[in-house]
């Protein structure tokens, strides 16, 4: 055994990064948002549309749609940016906890133009035009690999416009939830793809909790706000939770709010 090497890590252990962020960050444009997530210690996923026209894939179109939270993996003093597009209240997550939930990982980017995406488009299509049962686990993770790629640059819906952005930037993780229920679909497609049709979609995640992504008070790093009249409010909104939480919980994450309009001035 290399006398060099000190408490060798096992493979499922965490290992604090020492350059990427130790959090992970959920940002959303409403207080509201923020409060329900904090009163059910929970994320629920939503339906969102991702466009896929880099895969060239004409069989399944140029956009697709499916259950996810996303979270990025970015440092504190670099917040205000992510915030600018997602929104200003947001929830920083102990890495080492997703590390632990077998269904969130950091998403693959990647270059369209790559050999790499030729081989995964001919895998797909192959895979789609194979009904053999005994290719049913290549397609099956097939299908996953898409749900968890993302190109490094790419268009990206802002309301009523398209911009072209810098995914890389994000550093995304993902959680996907496992459907399986026969009036939830996983990917929606094609005449699916309409708002009320994922607004429907999203009910029926809502009102199962399986599918949501629960944690507890103390895996939450931070809290964020924009400003100070704001971190009022939520402490006073947390306080009234004493009927859910313990005292020292409830201590614990007002302890955890952070103004975003303060982070970044004193590093």
């Amino acid at each position: 055994m290399d006398k060099n090497i000190i408490n060798e890590p096992k493979d499922t252990e965490y290992i604090e990064p020492e350059q990427s962020a130790n959090t992970l960050f959920k940002f959303m444009k409403k207080m509201d948002y923020l409060k329900e997530i904090i009163k059910n210690c929970a994320i629920i996923p939503r339906y969102n549309d991702e466009i896929i026209n880099y895969l060239k894939i004409t069989l399944i179109g140029d956009r697709i749609a499916f259950p996810m939270i996303c979270f990025c993996d970015i440092n504190l003093t670099k917040l205000k940016l992510h915030a600018k597009k997602y929104g200003d209240f947001g929830i920083g997550i102990k890495k080492e906890w997703a590390y632990k939930n077998v269904d969130i990982e950091p998403i693959h980017y990647v270059n369209p133009n790559s050999n790499e995406i030729i081989d995964f488009r001919d895998a797909f299509l192959e895979a789609l035009s194979n009904s053999n049962k005994d290719e049913e686990k290549v397609s099956n993770y097939l299908s996953t690999s898409l749900l968890y790629m993302k190109p490094i640059f790419g268009q990206m819906h802002n309301g009523e416009r398209t911009d072209f952005y810098c995914f890389h930037d994000e550093r995304e993780w993902r959680y996907i939830p496992h459907i399986d229920e026969r009036n939830i679909d996983l990917i929606l497609r094609d005449k699916y793809l309409t708002d009320a049709y994922k607004m429907i979609s999203n009910e029926a995640l809502r009102a199962n909790e399986k599918y949501w992504l629960k944690f507890s008070p103390e895996d939450i790093s931070y809290i964020i706000v924009e400003n100070e009249k704001e971190a009022i409010e939520l402490a006073e909104y947390i306080y009234t939770l004493k009927d859910i939480y313990t005292r020292n919980q409830i201590l614990g994450m007002i302890s955890k709010i952070l103004i975003l309009n303060n982070l970044g001035k004193d590093w």
